[in-house]
């Protein structure tokens, strides 16, 4: 398993890391939004990368489930963004504080919890990422 900080560093170019195989489900939506520009919302946190590289991860999940709700498992996106669950759990509830996404399914151990990106994202407007 790869880290979001280890990808980032580790491929170098854009053209490396849209080459660059990786396994899950997760792993190829990290890779995708890292790819992105940044959703509007991130220069609302400026003080964390964290921040803004899960934001940029929860708004690629909303497009990849376009009116569905987005599954974020914390535990997983602490894993590949190389941080703590704790971390990921700080970020997570400052951005729905700020209205960015709202909790729509209930978490609990063993299942992720369900998300809506409010801000900036409209996902019927959305086009479908290409599949590597």
């Amino acid at each position: 398993m790869i880290t979001f900080p280890d990808f980032v560093q580790e491929s170098g170019s854009l053209e490396a890391m849209a080459s660059a195989v990786v396994a899950g489900p997760l792993d190829r939506a990290i890779r995708a939004a890292a790819l992105r520009p940044p959703p509007p919302e991130a220069a609302q946190f400026m003080i964390s990368r964290t921040a803004r590289e899960l934001l940029a991860l929860g708004a690629e999940l909303q497009r990849r489930e376009g009116k569905r709700s987005f599954y974020l498992d914390q535990t997983e996106v602490a894993k590949r963004f190389g941080v703590t669950q704790p971390t990921i759990s700080f970020w997570v509830r400052q951005i729905r504080a700020k209205g960015i996404w709202k909790r729509t399914g209930g978490g609990h151990t063993g299942r992720a919890t369900e998300y809506r990106y409010l801000v900036g994202a409209d996902p019927p407007t959305m086009t479908a990422p290409e599949r590597p």
